[in-house]
Parts: C-alpha cells; structure tokens; sequence
C-alpha cells in the first residue's frame, strides 16, 4: 500500500513545473555564476593587475639621498611591471601621479616613515582601480625597505628585520591524546568551512522538504484531490509517510543538483585563481602541513601531556565512522521534522501560492536560528537542551563530530529522545489529515491572522 503511494506522490511532484523547475536552477545557477565569475569578473581582474601600469613621480623638497631611493624605486617599479611616465603625463597618459616627500626619505634613518601620496583616476571596472593602489604601495614600501637596509649596511640581516620569528603551531585533541603538526592560521580556517558546509546543506534540506512537502499537500487542496484520497480506505499514517517520503526524495534530488552545481562552480573559481595567480606572479607562501616536529620539542610535550599520537590535519575532517552514523540519524531526523511541518502547512493552505509563502516567511528564522546555533561553543552547552532536538542537534553534532569531540555515551540518549520527538510529531500531522480538522486549523489561523490586523 505504502509503495503505491510513493510512487504517485513522485510522479504528482515531478509533473508541477512549480517542483522540476527549482530542482533544475539549483543544479544550474552555481556554474552559470562560475562561468561569469570566471570567465569575466575574474578574468577582468587578472587583467587589471597584469598589464603595464604608467605612473607619473614628482618629488616635492630635497634629500641628500633622492638619487639613490629614486634608483631603488625604479628597479621595483620595473619587477612590478610600473612604467614611470614623464612629468605632466597624468592624467591623460598615465595611471596614477606619485607624489613623494623627498625629505621624509632621510627620515627612515631616523624611525620615520615615507611620506607619499597616489592620486589616481578611479575606474569604473570590477577592481575600481586597487590594482594601481596595491601595486604602487607594494614597490614604494618594498624601496622604502630595501633603502634602509642598504643605508644602515644590514642588507644581510634583512630576512631577520623584516620576518624576525617563526611560529609553528600544534593543535592538541584532548579526547584523541594527538596533536596536528605543521598547521597554519589559514588550515583552522579551512576545518571551520568543513565544519559549516553540513549546517549549510542541512538548512537547504530543510528549506527544500518543507516547501515540497507544504506544495505537495496545497495541490491536492487546489485540485480537490485531497478528498478523494481521504476517501479511501488507506491508514493516515501511510498517507503521511508518503508525502515524507515523496518529499525527501524530491529533496535529496535538489541537494544533489545543488551540491554538484557548487562542486562545479568551487572547480571554475579555483582554476581561474590559479590561472591569475600564475599570470600575476604571486608566490604564496603556506606552512608545510605534518612537518616534523623536533625532539626536544617531542620530550618536552611528553611531560604535558603524557603518551600522545601525531595525527594529520585530514583526520580532523574525516568524522570517525560512528560519529558519520550519528550524524546521518539526525540529518533523517530533522528531514522528517521539515516534512511534517510542510504538510501541517500544506494542509492548512487553501493553495500553492499560501503554502508558499508561509513556508518562506518560516525560512529565515531557521536560517537566523541554525547560524546562533551553529556558532554556540559545544563544550559549554547542555548537551540535553541542544542535542535531543533534531534542528539543533543536527547542527551542534556536526562542529562535535568535525573537531575531534564526542559528547560522550549519553548521546544515544538524546538520539533517542529526538526521534522520539519526531515519532510525535508524525503521529500527530497523522491525526490531523482530516478534512474537517485541517478546516478547522485553517479557521483558527485565518481567525488569529484577522485579529492582529485589526489590532
């Protein structure tokens, strides 16, 4: 009975164009935002700060050492690939006008700083003319620098000067007893954004089911089918797990189409970053993931910590094998939880364009609610208070899951008492599917909505 019915919920799904249309967008709108990226924004920037820049330099005063800084800002003017244009050229055939005080030169000896001004026509394309700003404050800085050196006789202390520490740093797992080494500010950054990408495709879950479900139950509304099918001798529960099911089906569709568009669009923004980070030639300089930790560094965390692993920066985003099964429990859990609420919305609307516009006005205080939650500190939670509810478990148990924690074995407990949570809700969106109870629901809602516009 129950497949019979699935199967028709599908197909009713897939044949309003109201359904196909946004799975087929979500599937195309990330590669047609990264062929545009790539292909013109990007493009148009990496031409920008690739092509010969003309800047007019005037020095205003007198410096002793004019001749000589003047040199140095000319050889890094040249590396960058700056031509200096003659005087009275900006601004109708150079880029920018450098206006340098030259008696603030001799001022570096001394603890002071260049004292400069850039005057430079604003562009109207997608840089606004920061290629010229970046590329001249870079050189003149790089003189500024280079000059000093030179000028106190430390040219071979400059790597010293300029960069004069080295800090390596080491992570520490308490419940794993390991610690990461070879990590950088930047590699804390990237388990943050592994850690994010569930919240934010669990929030597109949720968005996606309860729309699908709220349309699928406002169509049988709008085309009276509804009472046909609560005619026949089927359990309401069956109906209920099919419009669940029929929506998670359509849901997981959209996902799919979303994440292999995003996957596409992330494809086209890194080769089009390497392309012009290759025409620009820019040399980034990161830390060397897992590079060796020295002994006496090893002894002397040995008398911290006591027996610990060295583990890789990959093993904090691969999720132990139980904590990925605890995960995808409380990802079925609140995809449940969306489609109850779609089809308690769907029942109540009179049509598609009421279902929709209920369910959108509920999207951004989940969307507000998953954000706090996501960002709450999951050592200082009660884990009672966030972890038995799917919403916030959800999201909770994926920075848990993703950090190296557990919350321990009470977590079966609030798995428990989550799903029973949703065992509730089915039951009760079940009881519901009546004509005469969702009329009056729709009466109570009409009623209360009447009152606060008169108020």
């Amino acid at each position: 009975m129950l497949r019979p019915l699935i199967e028709k919920e599908v197909k009713d799904l897939l044949r309003d164009p109201r359904i196909w249309v946004p799975i087929l967008i979500s599937f195309l709108i990330f590669p047609a935002l990264g062929y545009a990226q790539s292909s013109l924004i990007l493009r148009e920037s990496v031409e920008a700060f690739t092509r010969e820049l003309s800047v007019e330099v005037q020095y205003i005063g007198q410096s002793p050492d004019l001749d000589a800084f003047s040199s140095i800002l000319s050889n890094f003017f040249a590396l960058s690939n700056i031509k200096i244009a003659p005087k009275g050229s900006f601004p109708e055939k150079a880029d920018a006008l450098l206006i340098i005080n030259a008696t603030s030169i001799r001022d570096l000896l001394s603890g002071g700083r260049v004292s400069a001004y850039l005057v430079y026509t604003l562009s109207t394309s997608t840089t606004m003319g920061e290629e010229v700003t970046q590329r001249v404050s870079r050189a003149l800085t790089e003189a500024s620098r280079t000059y000093l050196l030179s000028a106190m006789n430390l040219a071979a202390l400059a790597n010293s000067i300029t960069a004069p520490s080295i800090t390596s740093y080491i992570p520490y797992i308490e419940e794993r007893k390991a610690i990461i080494g070879g990590i950088g500010p930047g590699d804390i950054a990237f388990l943050l954004l592994a850690a994010l990408m569930i919240p934010i495709i669990v929030t597109i879950i949720i968005f996606l089911i309860l729309q699908y479900s709220a349309t699928s139950m406002a169509i049988e509304n709008e085309e009276k089918t509804l009472e046909i099918l609560f005619s026949m001798p089927i359990p309401r529960w069956s109906i209920t797990m099919a419009k669940l099911t029929a929506s998670a089906i359509i849901g997981g569709l959209s996902v799919l189409g979303f994440v292999t568009g995003f996957i596409i669009y992330q494809n086209m923004i890194m080769e089009s970053v390497r392309g012009g980070t290759q025409a620009v030639n820019i040399t980034i300089s990161t830390p060397i993931t897992g590079a060796p930790i020295p002994a006496e560094i090893q002894d002397l965390l040995r008398i911290h910590l006591g027996n610990y692993s060295v583990a890789r920066i990959v093993d904090l985003i691969m999720p132990s094998l139980s904590s990925i099964a605890i995960l995808a429990v409380y990802i079925i859990e609140v995809t449940i939880l969306a489609g109850v609420l779609g089809i308690i919305i769907g029942g109540m609307s009179s049509d598609v364009r009421m279902a929709y516009t209920i369910s959108g006005s509920l999207t951004p205080p989940i969307i507000i609610f998953a954000i706090a939650a996501f960002y709450l500190d999951p050592q200082r939670v009660p884990g009672w208070l966030l972890l038995t509810n799917p919403l916030t478990g959800t999201i909770l148990y994926s920075r848990i899951a993703f950090s190296g924690l557990s919350p321990g074995p009470e977590i079966y407990l609030y798995l428990a008492v989550s799903g029973a949570v949703v065992a509730v809700l089915i039951y009760l969106s079940g009881r519901m599917l009546s004509l005469e109870t969702l009329e009056r629901a729709r009466r109570g809602a009409w009623g209360i909505f009447k009152r606060r516009r008169i108020t």
